[in-house]
C-alpha cells in the first residue's frame, strides 16, 4: 500500500490486535515484525525520493506525504522512522547548498563549456527548470557584459583586448545557443561593431597614408593613421593566431582576407618604392627628390618606427603579410637617412675643398676638359640647393660649408697665371679658364673679368706687333712681328681665329703700303727662311702672300 493511503487506512488498528495475538502464537509475531519491516522500507523508500527530487527541497511531496503517514503508525515506529526524516532532511539541506553553491560557482565562472555541461543536465530535470531559467538570464547579462567590454576595449583602441574577449563572446554562442536562444542579438550586435572597427582602421590607413587623400596634414590625422595600422595589425595578428578557425568566418567581414592581400600588397609597394627612390637620389645626391623623401618620412616619422616594433614582436610569419612587413624591415627611417644624407653631403663639400682644377682630366682634350668642369658644376649645384634641407637637421653646417668649397675653388680658378713663356702650360690654363667661364654657372668668382685681363695681355701684345707691320719700314722688323703674331695663334689654339684677322688685316694693309716696292716680296723671302717653321705656317695659312 503507497504510503498516501495509510491516513484513510491508519495501520495502527492491526499493530494493536497483532500485538494482542502474538504471544499466543508465534506466528503473529513472525507477521508483526515482518509487516513493521514493510513499512519501515517504504518509508525509508519515501525518504530516499524526497532525496532524489530535484531541486532539493524540504517541503517536496515525498516529505509531505512521509510526514502525513508517519502520524499514523504506532509511537515506537514512528519515532524511529521521525529520526530517519531528520537525517534526511539535513542531508536535503546540505544537497540544496551544493545545488545551490554549483549552480552559482559555474555560472559566475563565465566559462560556457561548463555552463552547458550543467544546464544540459539540468534539462534531464524537470524540477530545474527554474535553474535553467534563472541560468539563462545571467548569461544572456554575461554576453552583454562581454559585449560591452568590447565596445568599451574599441573606443579605448585597445584592439588586442577587445579581440581577446571576442574569443569568448563566440564560445558563448557556440556552446550555448540551443540552451540560451536570445543570445542571437548581443552577438549579431558585437559581431557588426567588430567587422566595423576594421573596416573603418582599413578605410583610414588606406585613404590617409597609401593614397594621400589628406589636403590638410595634422597631428591629429597622424594619429589616427597610426591607430589605424596598431588596429590592423591586432586584427591580423589574431587571425594569424587562429588561422582556419570557424571564429573567423563568423565574426570577421567576410572580404577580410582579400582586404588584408590588398592592404600587406599596397603598403609593401609604397614602402619599397620610397627605399628605391631614397637610395636612387641619395647615390647621386638629388636634393630635390631628397627633400621630397625627407619631408614625407618626417611628417609621419613616428609610424614607421611603430611599424617597425610591431612586426619585431609579433613576427609574424605569414604569406599574406610577408612583403609587407619585409619591406617594413628594410625601409631605412627618418633618422638614419638624416645620417646618411649628411655624410654624403659632407663627402662632397670635402671633395670639393680638396679638388684640384688643373689635373689628368683637366689636361685632355677639349671636350674631357669641359665635361669635368660640367661635373664640377653640378657638384656646386649640388651644394647650393643643399639649403632646401635647411629644415631637416642633417648636423651640418650648410652655409659654411659651402662657402669653404667656393673659396677653395675661386682661388685655383683666379690663380691660374699666364705669366710663362711656355706656351703649352699658358694654353693649358687659358683653357682650363675658358672652360670654366663656360660650365661653372653656379659659382660667381668673375671668371670673366680673369678671361678679359688675360686676353687684354695677350692681344695689347699682339696689337703692338700689328702696330709695328703697320709703321715700321725694316721688313726684318716686320718679318719678326708677323711670326711672333703666328706664335702666338699657333700655341693659343682658342684665340687663333682673331689672331689671324689682326695678321691678314696687317699683312694686307703691308700690301699695299709696299705694293709700288719689292718690300712684300722681300718679306714673304725673308718669313718663309724662318728656321722655326713658323714663317713656312704664315705664308701657306695666309691669302696676302
Amino acid at each position: 500500500m503507497d504510503i498516501g493511503l495509510y491516513t484513510l487506512h491508519p495501520p495502527k488498528e492491526i499493530f494493536e490486535k497483532f500485538e494482542a495475538a502474538k504471544n499466543t502464537n508465534l506466528i503473529y509475531n513472525s507477521a508483526l515484525n515482518k509487516i513493521r519491516e514493510s513499512i519501515t522500507v517504504k518509508f525509508r523508500q519515501e525518504l530516499e525520493l524526497a532525496k532524489k527530487t530535484m531541486p532539493p527541497n524540504l517541503s517536496n511531496i515525498h516529505i509531505r506525504k512521509f510526514e502525513s503517514a508517519v502520524n499514523h503508525l504506532p509511537e515506537t515506529l514512528k519515532n524511529t522512522l521521525e529520526i530517519d526524516l531528520e537525517y534526511c532532511k539535513k542531508d536535503i539541506m546540505s544537497m540544496d547548498q551544493v545545488t545551490h553553491s554549483t549552480f552559482t560557482d559555474v555560472i559566475s565562472n563565465g566559462d560556457p563549456k561548463s555552463i552547458k555541461v550543467l544546464l544540459e543536465e539540468y534539462k534531464t530535470s524537470q524540477g530545474m527548470q527554474s535553474f535553467i531559467k534563472k541560468g539563462r538570464k545571467i548569461v544572456l547579462n554575461q554576453m552583454q557584459d562581454v559585449v560591452n567590454k568590447i565596445n568599451h576595449y574599441f573606443e579605448q583602441n585597445d584592439v588586442k583586448e577587445a579581440l581577446s574577449v571576442v574569443k569568448i563572446l563566440y564560445e558563448y554562442k557556440i556552446e550555448l545557443e540551443t540552451i540560451v536562444t536570445d543570445d542571437r542579438e548581443p552577438y549579431l550586435k558585437s559581431r557588426s561593431n567588430i567587422k566595423r572597427k576594421f573596416q573603418l582602421a582599413y578605410i583610414c590607413f588606406m585613404n590617409h597614408f597609401l593614397q594621400n587623400n589628406t589636403s590638410e596634414m595634422t597631428n591629429e590625422v597622424i594619429r589616427n593613421v597610426e591607430k589605424s595600422f596598431l588596429c590592423l595589425f591586432e586584427f591580423i595578428n589574431f587571425a594569424h593566431d587562429l588561422k582556419g578557425q570557424p571564429i573567423l568566418t563568423h565574426m570577421f567581414p567576410e572580404d577580410f582576407n582579400e582586404k588584408i592581400i590588398i592592404l600587406s600588397r599596397k603598403t609593401a609597394d609604397y614602402f619599397m618604392q620610397i627605399q628605391k627612390n631614397y637610395e636612387s637620389a641619395l647615390e647621386i645626391i638629388d636634393i630635390a627628390s631628397l627633400k621630397d623623401i625627407l619631408d614625407m618620412m618626417n611628417k609621419w616619422d613616428s609610424l614607421p618606427m611603430t611599424m617597425k616594433n610591431i612586426i619585431q614582436i609579433y613576427h609574424i610569419e605569414d604569406i599574406s603579410v610577408n612583403s609587407m612587413t619585409m619591406a617594413i624591415s628594410k625601409l631605412t627611417v627618418y633618422s638614419h637617412m638624416l645620417e646618411s644624407v649628411s655624410k654624403k653631403i659632407e663627402e662632397l663639400k670635402n671633395q670639393l675643398i680638396h679638388q684640384k682644377l688643373i689635373n689628368p682630366e683637366t689636361i685632355q682634350f677639349n671636350q674631357h676638359r669641359d665635361k669635368f668642369y660640367r661635373n664640377l658644376n653640378e657638384k656646386i649645384r649640388i651644394l647650393n640647393n643643399v639649403q632646401l634641407l635647411s629644415k631637416h637637421d642633417l648636423n651640418i653646417n650648410i652655409n659654411v660649408g659651402k662657402s669653404e668649397c667656393l673659396k677653395s675653388l675661386v682661388t685655383q680658378i683666379t690663380d691660374i697665371s699666364i705669366a710663362t713663356e711656355d706656351y703649352d702650360n699658358f694654353n693649358l690654363y687659358y683653357s682650363n679658364l675658358l672652360s670654366c667661364q663656360r660650365e661653372l654657372i653656379e659659382i660667381d668668382c668673375e671668371i670673366n673679368k680673369h678671361v678679359e685681363k688675360i686676353e687684354k695681355i695677350i692681344f695689347d701684345k699682339i696689337h703692338i706687333w700689328a702696330g709695328v707691320v703697320d709703321q715700321d719700314s725694316s721688313v726684318q722688323h716686320v718679318s719678326t712681328c708677323l711670326i711672333n703674331m703666328k706664335r702666338v695663334s699657333n700655341n693659343i689654339s682658342s684665340l687663333k681665329v682673331r689672331i689671324h684677322q689682326i695678321i691678314d688685316e696687317a699683312l694686307i694693309n703691308y700690301k699695299n703700303k709696299t705694293k709700288d716696292s719689292t718690300n712684300f716680296s722681300k718679306l714673304s723671302a725673308i718669313v718663309n727662311q724662318d728656321a722655326s717653321g713658323i714663317g713656312q705656317s704664315l705664308i701657306a695659312e695666309h691669302k696676302a702672300f
